[in-house]
Order: C-alpha cells, then structure tokens, then sequence
C-alpha cells in the first residue's frame, strides 16, 4: 500500500511575547524624592502577526503487512518576524521599537518507521522510530543591518550571530584555549590583522630604530593572525561555528504483548546541537564565602597538576569562569520517558464476576535521562541557553482498570 499526500497553508502567530504592542506603556517611579511617569515601551502601530506559508508533500505506506513507513519533506516560511528595531539617541526613551523586518524558512524531513516484528495470535511485538531534521536559515535580516558595507558577514544579537543563510541561533563568543601549563592562567583566542602605524607628523609609516615598519594588531574574527591571551576581554568574539539546533531529535519506542501480559517502552532522543551551560560556568568561579563549587574544581590547575583544562583557583579572580567555548557543551541526549507493564485477565474468569474486563498496571514516566553532563537537562529550550529550571518529574504509578 503506498498513499502520497500534500498540504499547503498560512497562518499567522501572534504568540510572540507581547500583550501589547500598539500603545505606549508606562511605569510610576520616583525620581528626586517625585513620583514620576517614566515610558517604558514605545507603540508599534505598523507591527502585524508573524506569517507562516507551510508547505508539506509526503508518503504514507506499508510493506509485507508488518512495516510501515511515513514520510514528509516540509518546508515552513515564516515572514514579518518580529525585532525589536534600535532607534537613534534623540528619540529619547525607550530606544528601540518593535517592527516586522526579519524572514526565515525552515526546510526538513520527517519519518516514522514502525515494524511488527511478531504478529500472531499468542505474541505481539512491535517496534516504532521517529526522527525529524531541518536547517533553520535567516532569509532576510533587519533593514538597519542589511547594509553590506557595514554588515558584511552579518552582525552580533546577544550570544547569537546572525547572517543571511545561518540559523537563528548560531553561537557568536569567545574561544576557549584551555589552560597555561606554566602559570595556571586561562587562555583565549585571538584574531587579528597588522595595520601599518601611521605617523601623525609625517603622513607616512611610522619605522622602527632598525628601518622596520611598525605594525599594530586590529582584532578581527576574520583575522589572519591568532595568538592565545590570558583574559576574554583581551581576546576576539567569534563565530564558533555551533548552533543550538540539532541534527536530528525524535524517538523510539516499543510494545510487547503475550497472554494477557503487555509491556511499552518509549524513548526520546537528540543529536546533536550546544547547549550554554551557565549552571556549570557559575560552578566554577573563583569562589566566594557560601558559594558552592563544582566537583570539577578539584581539577583545577597547581604546580603538580598541570595538564588540566581548568584554571587555577585564586581570589576575586574575574577570568577563572568568563563566558566562551569553554561552555558550550554537546547537547545530544537519550531520555526513558516512559514503561507501562499490565496484565489483562481473561474474558473467562472476568464474565464470572459480572466484569467486561479487568486488567492491573505499572508505569513509570520520565524514568532515566543521559547527558553529556551529569545534571545538565539540554531539554530547558530551543535557544540552548539553560537557567534554573526543574526537569520533567519521575513519577510511578499504578492502578486496577476495571469495565462492567
């Protein structure tokens, strides 16, 4: 059996995080001992819903009466996103203003393999794998950073770079380089290009005692020249080259019965990806009275540990957890979401007391969770940023169904 379908269709979104957006917001504070009505948010009359064109075409098929296979390409549009635009200084407060001015699509598969392993009138066994994967590309960026002359490989939005082409949520940070086996200092990349030094009373190269020409270092992530630095603040932001987005992410699942008895088993998983571990990063400070260390710390750099990629331990000391590469951390996973074991008995003895049917169970959901780090849920969001958040509770539970 082999079906083909196909959809098309738009559709707006105005879950973008605002409640209201067409009227200026204020708030009452107090400014030299006055009450004071200060605006807090600018009115954006022109802002529409983000726009959807959803295009999907796929198959739906079975083979030899135990495989079944479901398949979809899908490509999704989305238009007049919304940014949150800079407005010039004489504006006044507040500085920025929402518009519709960025444009994405995303482009990807997904499928569903099931296969009846067993199928007869004592056992049946069946084994169920899902997967999805897409790319996410910027398609249009803002009007006031489109221009190529200033933004020719894109620009900076918080942790993220973003260029036409790239996904929405590529990291842009510092490079991590471990750590100095001498000093126990950290080390960062940094990226440059020599500039000839002018000289101001000449016009001219400015020359060395020896007749050299004196050069100096320009930062450039794009730079020809790199060397490693002891603080971030010294060192290049960079395009690393990681996104939050993973190559692929679904689940997998199977379903056994036998005599009454049955048993499910279902699993989640990704592939893929970086997380910003920032629990991790706060850990591994230079400390301070009644903050906690990670484990890890014990790991740290002294004269007779010197091959560690963490820094020495030293009061106040800024550099020991500054953000970079040093915290994007694989975000694969593989979760045990969740196992069912019943028992139905049968119609015979059922019918005996009155009862259609009868059956007794056990489950478990959220069971079991692997990550690249012990404590770090990669689940928290699509951005990769993590914070304090609870993960899914594990919970077991049972119960006696019963149908008269």
């Amino acid at each position: 059996m082999l079906r083909l379908k196909g959809s098309y269709g738009t559709q707006g979104n105005d879950n973008v995080g605002y409640t209201k957006v067409y009227e200026d917001l204020y708030t009452i504070s107090r400014v030299d001992g006055e009450a004071s009505v200060t605006k807090v948010f600018r009115a954006a009359p022109e802002v529409t819903w983000e726009k959807s064109n959803n295009f999907n075409v796929g198959i739906e098929s079975r083979f030899l009466n135990k495989i079944t296979l479901n398949a979809d390409f899908f490509i999704k549009e989305t238009k007049d996103m919304i940014y949150s635009k800079p407005l010039a200084p004489s504006s006044g407060s507040p500085t920025s203003q929402l518009v519709n001015d960025i444009d994405m699509k995303n482009t990807g598969i997904e499928f569903e393999i099931g296969v009846d392993i067993v199928k007869n009138r004592n056992l049946y066994w069946n084994v169920t794998l899902n997967g999805t994967h897409y790319k996410n590309q910027l398609t249009k960026l803002p009007t006031d950073k489109s221009d190529l002359e200033r933004y020719p490989h894109g620009y900076q939005s918080g942790s993220y770079w973003r260029q036409l082409g790239g996904s929405l949520y590529d990291f842009y940070t510092y490079e991590w380089a471990g750590v100095d086996e001498k000093t126990g200092l950290p080390l960062y990349n940094k990226y440059y290009n020599l500039k000839e030094v002018i000289d101001p009373a000449t016009g001219q190269p400015q020359l060395d005692a020896e007749g050299n020409i004196v050069y100096e270092e320009v930062s450039d992530q794009f730079g020809e020249h790199v060397k490693t630095v002891n603080s971030s603040s010294d060192a290049t932001l960079r395009q690393t080259g990681k996104s939050a987005l993973p190559k692929l992410y679904g689940g997998f699942s199977t379903s056994l019965s036998t005599h009454g008895f049955d048993f499910s088993a279902s699993f989640a998983y990704q592939v893929g990806g970086y997380t910003f571990d920032s629990n991790y990063q706060s850990l591994m400070s230079a400390g301070s009275v009644g903050r906690n260390w990670h484990k890890d710390a014990f790991n740290r750099w002294t004269p007779n540990n010197t091959q560690t990629d963490v820094p020495r331990l030293q009061n106040a000391f800024q550099e020991a957890n500054s953000t970079s590469t040093r915290w994007l951390i694989d975000a694969s996973y593989i979760s045990l979401r969740n196992v069912t074991i019943g028992y139905t008995f049968p119609e015979r003895l059922t019918q005996k007391i009155s009862m259609q049917s009868l059956r007794i169970f056990l489950t478990g959901d959220n069971l079991w969770y692997l990550s690249r780090r012990k404590g770090l849920d990669v689940r928290q969001s699509f951005s990769g940023a993590t914070g304090f958040t609870y993960s899914a509770l594990r919970t077991v539970s049972g119960g006696i169904s019963v149908t008269f």
